[in-house]
């Protein structure tokens, strides 16, 4: 990537952050809305177990920001709120993130007209941010939000990965592929075809170090699922599964 399309992809990423963020925040639900977030707050504030599979890693986030927000955000605020505002940010990320990917994708074949690539590149960003279901789960306590921002990721690295193949890129997407499982397993449907794509351009099955390695990056990112059972002992209350 030269410097010029470099400065070109980050504007892109955060024009389109930017402006999602914003619209976001002047949207966001003061507190639960209905759905799951319910559950998933309230099992979030106290380290429980929420319905299968469980979301152990969405679990651990909303107690982290729940518990940062009563320190340090408005005393009127609901733990909700702030979970929903996290919402918002990953969001955010993702339709940064989707930005991104339209801008490496389309300098790739069009290195003539930067400008055209950021405006086509935040537009689809932007349309994606609006769309009513991403929308609607960036301004509420779901898992999708967080589910939006691994996927948009695990893209990003795909993309990344096939203009420039590192061992760093291939480490990073097998943990993000881990960590997306251990938020919503649905993740399996991005992840299975882009594996064996990767497994295919980088003859993974010939380099059995290699393999190795991402294999134990992949199964890092699951480390959430062994949280379930020790939280379910340590902090164990009605309502949790």
């Amino acid at each position: 990537m030269t410097m010029t399309n470099g400065v070109g992809n980050l504007t892109a990423f955060v024009v389109t952050f930017t402006v999602a963020l914003a619209i976001y925040l002047q949207t966001v639900a003061p507190s639960i809305v209905g759905g799951d977030s319910g559950e998933l707050v309230a099992e979030g504030c106290m380290l429980g177990t929420a319905h299968p599979p469980s979301y152990p890693l969405f679990i651990i986030l909303v107690n982290i920001v729940t518990r940062l927000g009563s320190m340090y955000g408005p005393s009127d605020a609901s733990p909700a709120f702030f979970v929903n505002v996290l919402c918002s940010v990953l969001g955010s990320i993702a339709a940064g993130l989707l930005s991104s990917c339209v801008y490496l994708l389309s300098s790739k074949k069009c290195n003539f007209f930067d400008s055209l690539n950021i405006i086509a590149a935040v537009s689809a960003g932007l349309l994606f941010a609006f769309s009513p279901l991403p929308w609607q789960y960036s301004i509420t306590a779901e898992v999708f939000a967080l589910h939006n921002f691994f996927v948009a990721l695990i893209v990003h690295t795909a993309v990344r990965y096939d203009a420039a193949p590192t061992k760093r890129l291939l480490y990073l997407g097998s943990f993000v592929c881990g960590l997306a499982l251990a938020n919503q397993h649905t993740a399996i449907l991005l992840e299975t075809p882009i594996v064996l794509w990767v497994v295919y351009k980088s003859n993974l099955v010939h380099h059995k170090e290699l393999l190795l390695k991402t294999t134990l990056f992949f199964l890092a990112g699951l480390v959430p699922y062994g949280t379930v059972p020790i939280f379910a002992s340590l902090f164990p209350h009605q309502g949790s599964w």
